[in-house]
């Protein structure tokens, strides 16, 4: 394909003089133009451009979000981890009763190259790939092979090449080749929109930012002999991090591990030069785990608060000055969330924003179930398990405050572009979502959309109606994610916090805290009280309820019968039987 320029312009007129001096000259004058048309529509840049992602996809659930997905006319799809369900859990652990932990059976290679056929053969699936969109993903636990999985998985080689194999990564890219080694699966990819459509995903070499393919020297070399340019930058760069094949085993017992890691040393130089040579427009970093939420008292519920240092380290390489609008997606929790961190600078008192998009769920969810397994989706204890999980969940997100979600009240300003007026909604609630806190419990997938011409971001959560408005969506200029423009008032601003904050900073140059306040520990303790209550009560009845049904319906059959045989004095029957044998003899 190519872009339409004024040559095409000059082909019209040199070839095709009016008037015609018969037919088939209009006929072929007006069929050429057609074609010229035709190809200048689809292959030159457009000032939209979109990518999607997703996560926790299992391959034995109906997969109702793929049409929806096709529909929204991406640029490319990213599987934020879990893109099969490879492990399988054979039983819980009542050990340490309330808190429950699954008895899990890893995953083989095989067992992982049999579920990824069996996701290919998808319908809804197949027809998605015949778009031919260029796919990505990371790993997360269940794709990896094994629930809460890290570096002493056995097949973690296996499972990297498993899931290339899967997306049909190329052979000779060099995610690839680092994965065949054993060194995990990273990489950047990079778009430039400015680009033809179709040619927008630069190379490796031509992206320029791995240092396995291109070196420092010629790096340095290239920028210096680089000049500049009148265009505009419409460039992406997708950083695509394996939080599990380097990542440290969690400490039984301990909530925050200070040598815990989840990259390891190679990727994290790896990470670091790459987003320093990075030129993007807009950088965007996906990985399994939610990195910015203060939720849960121990490390059996992953993020990357339980690695404090580990999560400083993600933060000191986002927040340089030469990384424009930085953007984390996550997966794994089978909800999805806008979050935010405000970040300060310790000498020169700045702040930026660091955003956060969690999109779980796209075959399961807490509003739907948010097991995989068939028996709670369909069974006859599927009503009854669909109630639980959205209870306790919803119950969760009205007894917290959680303060790194969003939380809406409308629009958050405007901005003028060209004499136009276009509304803001740094907090969420555009194009008709939600107000309130920014969550969604429902079966959805995540987008991004670039408007080139405004320079503004929208993100949206989605859900399988395309007809419907999105569950979540939030815009914000680029200089906005840069921090170079302020964003919006958090819906409960705080004082005490930033004073805190300054006087207590860590070895970090940066300090990064939730955007709405801190949430009380007091509060947080009796919230945790409270739905540890009710999250028992519904164990309960889900393992034991059942038992009990079975006993009392039994007690009421044989009560039944009793009373059947009562009615119908059945010791006389047999007396009257007995009375007629014995005349009878």
């Amino acid at each position: 394909m190519r872009e339409c320029s004024s040559k095409d312009d000059d082909v019209i007129r040199n070839n095709y003089h009016l008037p015609f001096s018969n037919l088939f000259s209009v006929t072929t004058f007006v069929f050429s133009v057609f074609l010229l048309v035709e190809s200048c529509s689809s292959s030159s840049p457009s000032s939209i451009s979109r990518i999607h992602f997703g996560s926790c996809n299992s391959q034995n659930l109906t997969q109702p979000l793929w049409s929806v997905i096709e529909s929204r006319n991406g640029s490319a799809f990213i599987f934020g981890g879990d893109a099969i369900y490879s492990d399988y859990t054979i039983g819980m652990d009542f050990s340490s009763f309330p808190k429950l932990k699954p008895i899990v059976s890893p995953a083989t290679p095989e067992r992982l190259n049999l579920f990824y056929a069996k996701q290919k053969s998808n319908p809804d699936y197949k027809k998605f790939l015949d778009r031919g969109l260029p796919i990505f993903a990371v790993l997360d636990d269940h794709d990896y092979g094994v629930n809460n999985g890290d570096s002493t998985y056995k097949y973690k080689r296996e499972s990297a090449q498993a899931l290339l194999n899967f997306i049909g990564e190329s052979n000779n890219s060099m995610i690839r080749e680092r994965a065949n080694r054993g060194m995990g699966l990273y990489g950047v990819k990079v778009f430039d929109f400015d680009q033809s459509r179709g040619s927008e995903l630069l190379s490796d070499y031509e992206a320029g930012l791995d240092f396995d393919v291109v070196s420092n020297d010629e790096y340095f070399s290239r920028k210096t002999a680089s000049t500049s340019s009148s265009r505009p930058n419409k460039k992406v760069a997708i950083y695509l991090l394996d939080s599990r094949s380097n990542k440290s085993p969690w400490k039984p017992g301990v909530f925050k591990d200070f040598e815990g890691d989840f990259l390891g040393d190679r990727q994290w130089e790896w990470l670091e030069t790459a987003v320093e040579r990075s030129d993007a427009s807009v950088n965007i970093i996906v990985q399994g785990l939610p990195v910015h939420p203060h939720r849960h008292l121990d490390n059996d519920i992953e993020d990357w608060e339980k690695f404090p240092v580990s999560r400083q380290r993600l933060y000191d390489i986002l927040l340089k000055n030469n990384v424009e609008a930085p953007i984390l997606i996550s997966g794994d929790v089978h909800m999805a969330h806008f979050m935010r961190q405000d970040c300060y600078d310790r000498y020169s008192r700045t702040v930026k924003p660091l955003l956060e998009i969690t999109s779980s769920g796209m075959t399961h969810s807490w509003r739907r179930g948010f097991s995989p397994q068939k028996k709670f989706q369909h069974g006859p204890l599927a009503v009854l398990f669909r109630f639980a999980t959205w209870s306790v969940m919803r119950l969760s997100h009205e007894l917290f405050q959680y303060p790194e979600v969003m939380f809406s009240n409308g629009s958050s300003g405007e901005i003028d572009i060209d004499g136009k007026t276009l509304p803001l909604y740094g907090n969420g609630g555009a194009e008709g979502s939600k107000l309130g806190k920014q969550f969604t419990l429902d079966l959805n997938f995540g987008e991004l959309e670039f408007d080139w011409n405004n320079r503004v971001l929208t993100a949206r959560v989605l859900g399988r109606s395309s007809k419907s408005p999105p569950f979540l969506s939030a815009n914000w200029t680029f200089d906005q994610l840069s921090g170079r423009a302020l964003m919006p008032v958090p819906a409960q601003s705080t004082q005490y916090q930033l004073d805190d904050l300054l006087n207590n900073f860590t070895s970090s140059n940066w300090q990064c805290i939730h955007h709405r306040g801190k949430e009380g520990e007091a509060w947080w303790n009796f919230a945790h009280i409270i739905t540890s209550i009710y999250l028992s009560l519904i164990v309960i009845t889900l393992f034991c309820g059942p038992s009990i049904i079975s006993f009392l319906t039994a007690v009421y059959i044989l009560k039944y019968f009793i009373q059947r045989l009562s009615n119908f004095n059945t010791l006389s029957i047999l007396q009257q039987k007995f009375n007629t044998k014995e005349k009878a003899v």
